[in-house]
């Protein structure tokens, strides 16, 4: 024991006692004795280091401040105003910066973090899923620190993306796959929300699929070829999911009540889904089915592969994004049916998070890499126009 800390309780809690069943304020903790009731600033930090969480002497004094009265405070009313606790958690105030006192979402964050561990299918998927936002917040960073084109080795990017797909599968299972009686096309997917979110799981092996062709590697380095028959049915599979999913959202009406999206109007949330979603995967999804089209076109797209090795770690690094961005925004959703985050600061991260990622490949393709932007934009329309 250190200094004498007299109760294990005072460390960990189980997850649904009550904190003032948890100490008594009897005990001393080490040498020292403290009126629980009374508490200046200095003896609250202490009792809180011991207690799990070592606060600042300023967020001490705020909270002496703001729960306390003539410089005294009780712990009582410091714990009843905390989080929950559970035997895998220390207890952690955080005093809002806006002068609130304890932030009150904390115990639903927790909360989220609680449900995430009651069964094996959902300890993997909170697991993985931890996984998939580490690795991909490093590679968000790397790409756009490298201005779109990261030093990232094919293998590497199969093993990221391998996390992602798996972390997007253990998603499935949280879905309510529920029919709407009266509407068959809605399948099995209530909301226009659930309609843009169901298909990552697809879009993800997609891209993976995608990173290994000719697509989006030199076609020596290439696994396969984008022309081949299976790939253009999946492009075209993908491609009708996305379409479902922002016909979904256009047909939502303010009238009925029935807006799921993360914003509170029809407009903004099929402008969100569009921006960050839509128009930019549709643009790589329709591009294999486009390009293959006429042979010689094709032909011209594979040798400005060939040419500029930085297209591919460019492609590469966009299709991991979106795949980062894309689970990030499902276990944002998750958080939020706990009242952890709102649906609108959900759609202001996704916003926000969209932006380097136009920004940095822009400027790879049409500064960094002289030519290629030209080259990519004219066979492009080709491709088009053939196709058409």
């Amino acid at each position: 024991m250190i200094n004498g800390l007299l109760v294990a309780s005072l460390v960990f809690l189980k997850p649904n006692l009550k904190h003032t069943q948890a100490i008594d304020k009897t005990k001393a903790i080490g040498l020292k004795r403290f009126d629980n009731d009374n508490l200046n600033k200095h003896q609250l930090r202490f009792l809180s280091k011991h207690l799990g969480t070592d606060i600042s002497l300023k967020n001490s004094e705020k909270l002496v401040e703001m729960y306390g009265t003539e410089g005294m405070v009780s712990i009582y009313d410091i714990l009843e105003n905390s989080t929950s606790l559970s035997p895998s958690k220390y207890f952690w105030l955080n005093i809002d910066p806006n002068d609130n006192g304890i932030r009150q979402t904390r115990p639903k964050w927790n909360g989220f973090a609680k449900m995430g561990m009651l069964t094996p299918i959902r300890i993997a998927h909170y697991g993985i899923g931890l996984m998939s936002l580490f690795i991909g917040t490093m590679d968000y960073i790397d790409f756009v620190v490298s201005g779109g084109a990261p030093d990232i080795s094919i293998h590497d990017a199969n093993l990221h993306a391998c996390i992602h797909i798996l972390a997007a599968f253990f998603s499935l299972f949280r879905f309510d796959y529920t029919w709407t009686k009266g509407k068959i096309w809605y399948l099995w997917m209530p909301t226009a929300r659930e309609a843009n979110m169901w298909p990552s799981f697809l879009i993800f092996v997609w891209y993976m699929c995608a990173i290994n062709s000719d697509f989006m590697l030199p076609e020596t380095s290439a696994l396969f070829s984008c022309s081949e028959t299976w790939f253009q049915a999946f492009s075209w599979i993908t491609t009708s999911m996305l379409l479902y999913g922002a016909s979904r959202t256009v047909l939502e009406t303010e009238s009925n009540k029935d807006i799921s999206g993360v914003y509170k109007t029809r407009l903004s949330n099929v402008l969100q889904v569009s921006f960050t979603m839509t128009v930019p995967i549709l643009a790589d999804t329709l591009k294999p089915p486009i390009l293959v089209h006429d042979p010689v076109i094709f032909e011209s797209f594979k040798s400005i592969v060939n040419m500029y090795p930085q297209y591919s770690l460019d492609y590469i690094g966009l299709a991991l994004m979106a795949m980062f961005i894309g689970n990030l925004v499902c276990a944002l959703s998750s958080a939020e049916h706990h009242g952890a985050i709102s649906k609108a600061t959900i759609g202001d991260i996704g916003n926000v998070l969209a932006v380097p990622i136009l920004i940095a490949p822009f400027y790879c393709v049409f500064i960094a890499n002289e030519g290629l932007a030209q080259s990519l934009i004219d066979v492009t329309l080709q491709g088009m126009q053939s196709f058409l």
